[in-house]
């Protein structure tokens, strides 16, 4: 019987718990900082809309919604008409929210090697093999073993 599952869970949230306390000191949870990450690594010119969101942080529209209004409010980015398709609105970083890209880089690496103290190079290079292997299978989970597997409509545009 695999046991590993209860310890993974335990990590997942103990991550977050220390990424929530430390961006608190900027106004931000972990959540928001997944959305300001996946704007911040979009190329040069390539517009990210809510469903991009959606599809990417596997969230429903309304949390999306949610946390891209929180993000607003606090200044880091705004909503706008697409240039390409004028019934979607692409997200924009702001000024504040793009200079967030350091302060998350700095912070990341320092979590990175905090949690990996004791690790090899060589543990780490087959921890980051596993880890991709153990990704891959959990989104390839036949319909029947994962009851959340059904179609859901991309409502966010």
């Amino acid at each position: 019987m695999l046991t590993f599952m209860r310890t993974m869970k335990r990590l997942v949230n103990e991550f977050n718990r220390e990424r929530n306390r430390r961006m608190s000191h900027y106004n931000l949870t972990s959540s928001q900082v997944d959305v300001l990450i996946i704007l911040l690594r979009a190329g040069e010119g390539e517009e990210v809309y809510p469903g991009t969101v959606q599809r990417e942080l596997k969230l429903s529209c309304p949390t999306v919604n949610g946390l891209l209004n929180r993000l607003e409010q606090k200044g880091f980015l705004y909503l706008e008409n697409s240039a390409r398709d004028r019934r979607k609105k692409r997200i924009v970083l702001t000024e504040k929210g793009r200079n967030t890209n350091q302060i998350l880089s700095q912070l990341g690496l320092e979590w990175e090697k905090r949690a990996t103290v004791n690790f090899s190079d060589a543990e780490l290079l087959v921890l980051g093999q596993l880890l991709k292997k153990l990704e891959l299978n959990a989104t390839q989970m036949p319909p029947e073993l994962s009851p959340d597997a059904e179609s859901k409509p991309d409502l966010c545009r």
